[in-house]
C-alpha cells in the first residue's frame, strides 16, 4: 500500500505565502507583472527549483510566450521596483537563442543549489497601497537613454 496521501501534491511547483499575497506590492501589481513572474516560475521548475539567481531568460522567449516586447520591460522594472524580482544585466550569456538574456532572481524564493539561501523579501518594504501605486506608477514610465553628448558631458 502507498504511503502517499491521494491529496498530495506531486511534481513541481512554487510556494507563494499568504502574506506576499496580501501585501501592497502584490494586491496593487499589474496583471501581466504577475504574468512575467509566472514564467520566471515555470522556467525555476525547470530547473527542479534549484536555479533561483541563474534563471536566464531573453526577451525573444517573453515575446514567444505571448508577451509585447514593450511590455516585457515595462513589467520587468515594476517588478524589479516592487521587490519580487532582481535583474543581472550583465550576465554574458552567450547562446544565439539567449542573445538578449538576463539573469534574473525571484526575491520570494530560495536561492543556492541546495535552496539554502533564504528568499530576501524585498517586497516587504512596501506598507501601503498608495506607496505600491506610486511605485509602480514611477517604474511604468519609459526609460529615458542618454544622448551621446550627455554621456560625454555637454562641451
Amino acid at each position: 500500500m502507498s504511503s502517499r496521501k491521494p491529496w498530495q501534491i506531486t511534481g513541481a511547483y512554487v510556494a507563494r505565502r499568504l502574506d506576499m499575497l496580501q501585501s501592497p506590492a502584490w494586491r496593487y501589481a499589474p496583471r501581466p507583472m504577475k504574468a512575467l513572474l509566472e514564467e520566471l516560475e515555470i522556467e525555476h521548475l525547470r530547473h527542479r527549483g534549484a536555479a533561483n539567481g541563474e534563471l536566464a531568460r531573453s526577451y525573444t522567449q517573453f515575446v514567444e510566450a505571448g508577451f509585447k516586447r514593450n511590455t516585457v520591460s515595462e513589467m520587468i522594472r515594476v517588478a524589479e521596483a516592487l521587490g519580487f524580482l532582481r535583474v543581472n544585466r550583465n550576465s554574458g550569456i552567450g547562446p544565439r537563442d539567449l542573445r538578449d538574456a538576463h539573469l534574473y532572481t525571484l526575491t520570494y524564493l530560495p536561492t543556492g543549489v541546495a535552496r539554502n539561501i533564504a528568499p530576501t523579501d524585498d517586497w516587504k518594504r512596501i506598507k501601503s497601497k498608495e506607496a505600491a501605486l506610486r511605485i509602480i506608477e514611477n517604474a511604468r514610465q519609459p526609460q529615458r537613454r542618454l544622448l551621446p553628448q550627455e554621456v560625454r558631458g555637454a562641451a
